[in-house]
């Protein structure tokens, strides 16, 4: 059994895990950002006034 490289193998996992950690703190941070994008954009749109029958259901177009 070759045992010359088993101390070499740990560090490389460990930097392995911790990178694996780090990314998938990124990706939950970015679904989480874009999960509030989508929040603010639905309530920006939701605030805005609904049109009434009188006003905002015309458009004349001409050539």
């Amino acid at each position: 059994m070759d045992i010359e490289r088993t101390a070499q193998v740990s560090p490389v996992l460990s930097a392995q895990r911790t990178a694996n950690t780090h990314e998938m703190k990124a990706v939950k941070m970015a679904n989480e950002h874009i999960e509030a994008e989508g929040q603010a954009a639905l309530m920006l749109i939701q605030s805005v006034p609904a049109a009434t029958e009188l006003a905002g259901n015309n458009i004349n177009v001409t050539a």
